[in-house]
C-alpha cells in the first residue's frame, strides 16, 4: 500500500490512562459483525462498488449536462486516483455493511446475554460517544487512511479520469462546484473498542482516561438494567476488541472549498482540488449519515465480563476516587472537586455515611453534588460549623442495583 500522499491523514491522536480488572476474560469465538449489530449480518459487499456509489451520488451541483457527461464517460463511477492508489488491492475486498450507522454507534456497543436472549446495548449517553471524535480510538501503529474531498475536488477527479469537458463548460462547473457546500469522506482504520478498553485497559494500544472509563462502565450497567429489569449477576457482556473498519459519507458540509484556477483549455490539473486530511475533519467539516463497513470477518479476540464482576469493578473504581484537594471552607460550607467522577455518578444521591469513621447520630449535614468541566464538585454543609470533622465517608445507591452502595472519601481541610 502507498498511503503517503499529502491528501491523507495517517496519524491520529490518542488519549490518556487507566488500570485493568482481574475479572475480564477473552474466550469465545464470534464473527466480527455479531458484536456490532444484527444489521451487519448481511451478504458481503464489494468495496469498489460501494465507493463508486459514494462518489457517484455526491450531491455536487455541477449542472445537469456536465454531470450527465461525467456519468457517461465513467460508467462504473469515479473513484479518485489518489484513493485508488492508496487502497490498492483492498478495492477488491468484500466487507459487511451497516447502513446509516455512525462511527460512534459502531464503537459504543456491547452485547448483553442471559438465558439464551441477547441484546445490543448502545452507549449513547457516554462522554466518549458525544464529545470525543471516533479517530481517538484509531490504532496508530497500523496504516490508517482518512480521505476527504469537496465538490471542486470531485470535478478535478472527473477531469483526471478523462471526462472531456470544454473550457466554457468547465468554467461554469468549477464556479458551481466552488459554491456547493458538500464534502465526502472515506476513513479506513484499525480501531479499538472503547467499551473493551473500559473493561480491560490492556486490551488495546489506545488509552482511556479514568473518568471516561468509569463513565462507559456505568453506562453498560445502567443500560443493562433498563433493557433487562430482572437481570441477574450471571448476565454476560461481550465486546469486540479491535477491528479494521471503513466509514464513508457524502453528507458532509464544509466551508473549506477548493480554489479554482480556470483557463480556456480546461485540461487535467487546471483545478485545484480541496482534498484534505484529518485536520479538516475537525475544523469546519461535519459529516452525518455514515455507512460503516466491517473489513474483518474474525475478531482479534473478544472481551467478556459478568454483571457481578462489572458491578464490583465499578464500585472499586468509584471508591478509588479522591478529590483534587481536601474540602475547603466557602462560607459555612466545604467544597471539593473529584476530577475522576463522570456526570452519571456525580448525579447520584450522595449522603454522609460516617464522620471520622463514626456513624453520626442523626443528620451530620447535607451533601450537594454538581458536575462541571472540572469534575464532580461536592459541597458539604455540616450541621455544626464548629465541628465539621476531618474525614467523611460519603455513600450513594448505585442507580442500577438497589443493593449496591458506592462510597467516597471526603477529607476536610481544618482551618
Amino acid at each position: 500500500m502507498i498511503r503517503k500522499s499529502a491528501v491523507f491523514a495517517v496519524g491520529f491522536v490518542a488519549a490518556l490512562n487507566s488500570l485493568a480488572p482481574a475479572s475480564a476474560q477473552m474466550p469465545a469465538v464470534y464473527k466480527a459483525f455479531d458484536l456490532i449489530s444484527p444489521a451487519a449480518n448481511t451478504e458481503p459487499v464489494l468495496i469498489s462498488e460501494e465507493l463508486q456509489n459514494l462518489f457517484g451520488s455526491n450531491g455536487c451541483d455541477l449542472g445537469r449536462k456536465i454531470q450527465e457527461k461525467i456519468d457517461r464517460d465513467n460508467r462504473k463511477g469515479i473513484i479518485p486516483k489518489e484513493l485508488q492508489d492508496n487502497l490498492g488491492e483492498d478495492l477488491k475486498r468484500k466487507a459487511r455493511k451497516v447502513a446509516n450507522q455512525s462511527a460512534q454507534a459502531a464503537l459504543h456497543v456491547i452485547q448483553a446475554s442471559e438465558g439464551g436472549k441477547s441484546l445490543w446495548l448502545q452507549l449513547e449517553g457516554t462522554d466518549t460517544y458525544n464529545n470525543m471524535p471516533a479517530t481517538q480510538f484509531v490504532n496508530e501503529q497500523y496504516n490508517n487512511l482518512a480521505f476527504t474531498m469537496d465538490c471542486s475536488g470531485y470535478l478535478t477527479a472527473a477531469l483526471s479520469a478523462g471526462s472531456g469537458i470544454s473550457g466554457a463548460s468547465a468554467k461554469a462547473a468549477a464556479e458551481s462546484a466552488a459554491k456547493t457546500n458538500k464534502s465526502l469522506v472515506v476513513i479506513d482504520a484499525s480501531v479499538s473498542s472503547p467499551v473493551a478498553l473500559a473493561i480491560n485497559p490492556s486490551s488495546g494500544t489506545v488509552k482511556l482516561s479514568g473518568v471516561n472509563r468509569l463513565d462507559i462502565l456505568y453506562s453498560i450497567a445502567n443500560e443493562a438494567r433498563i433493557q433487562f429489569p430482572n437481570a441477574s449477576d450471571a448476565m454476560n457482556f461481550t465486546s469486540w476488541r479491535a477491528l479494521r473498519m471503513m466509514w464513508t459519507s457524502n453528507q458532509g458540509s464544509s466551508s473549506l472549498q477548493g480554489a479554482t484556477s480556470v483557463s480556456a483549455s480546461a485540461g487535467v490539473g487546471v483545478f485545484s482540488a480541496s482534498v484534505n486530511g484529518g485536520a479538516s475533519m475537525s475544523k469546519g467539516i461535519t459529516f452525518k449519515s455514515f455507512n460503516t463497513y466491517i473489513l474483518d470477518e474474525s475478531l482479534n479476540g473478544s472481551i467478556e465480563i459478568t454483571f457481578s464482576a462489572l458491578k464490583k469493578l465499578i464500585g472499586e473504581l468509584v471508591a478509588k476516587n479522591l478529590p483534587s484537594a481536601p474540602a475547603t471552607r466557602m462560607g459555612s460550607s466545604y467544597v471539593a472537586t473529584y476530577p475522576g467522577l463522570p456526570q452519571s455518578i456525580c448525579a447520584l444521591n450522595w449522603s454522609i455515611a460516617t464522620v471520622d469513621n463514626v456513624k453520626p447520630d442523626g443528620l451530620a449535614g447535607s451533601i450537594n453534588s454538581v458536575w462541571d468541566k472540572e469534575g464532580c464538585r461536592v459541597t458539604y454543609s455540616p450541621k455544626s460549623a464548629s465541628a465539621p470533622g476531618a474525614m467523611l465517608s460519603l455513600a450513594a445507591t448505585s442507580g442500577f442495583d438497589a443493593t449496591q452502595t458506592f462510597s467516597l472519601s471526603l477529607p476536610v481541610f481544618q482551618d
